[in-house]
């Protein structure tokens, strides 16, 4: 999950200065996102909340919460030159590149879940028994196992 990480990372590496410049009201700071107001205010805290559940991720990973948290943004940074009406604004700019970067990382995420999910039902050649071909996310992701149909009583929930 090396990329998805680096998205979390790039989050980090990002908002720290962002961050820190939005709270000690930094010259750059009025060049790229205006006077102080409370709009301002309410983008720093959702700045701050990325930068705590990105660095929470980071460390307690979990794809389901690191595709959500990027899917948001990737959306956002998408919306940010329409409601602006720009692609000029540095922070405009940084928002694209980001979201381009983030967009990989959900590929790689979902891509990967869909690989641990993955069931087809299969006919085995090996014994002429029914059975199901299955991938199994805890091996090489290249590896499928076979799970016979015994007397009925599998279940595809004997894979959770």
């Amino acid at each position: 999950m090396l990329f998805p990480k680096l998205s979390l990372v790039l989050n980090i590496v990002v908002l720290i200065p962002v961050c820190s410049g939005l709270l000690l009201k930094s010259n750059w700071v009025i060049d790229s996102f205006g006077m102080e107001s409370p709009a301002r205010g309410i983008l720093l805290s959702i700045y701050l909340a990325i930068l705590i559940f990105s660095t929470y991720l980071l460390f307690k990973f979990d794809p389901k919460f690191v595709m959500s948290l990027l899917f948001i943004q990737v959306v956002y940074k998408l919306l940010s030159p329409i409601m602006v009406g720009s692609v000029t604004n540095p922070v405009i700019i940084s928002n694209l590149l980001i979201a381009l970067f983030h967009s990989l990382s959900i590929v790689k995420l979902a891509m990967t879940e869909v690989r641990a999910n993955f069931i087809c039902p299969a006919i085995s050649w090996f014994d002429g028994h029914q059975g199901i071909l299955a991938f199994n996310s805890t091996f090489n992701s290249n590896e499928f196992h076979f799970q016979e149909l015994m007397n009925g009583t599998f279940s595809p929930l004997d894979f959770l």
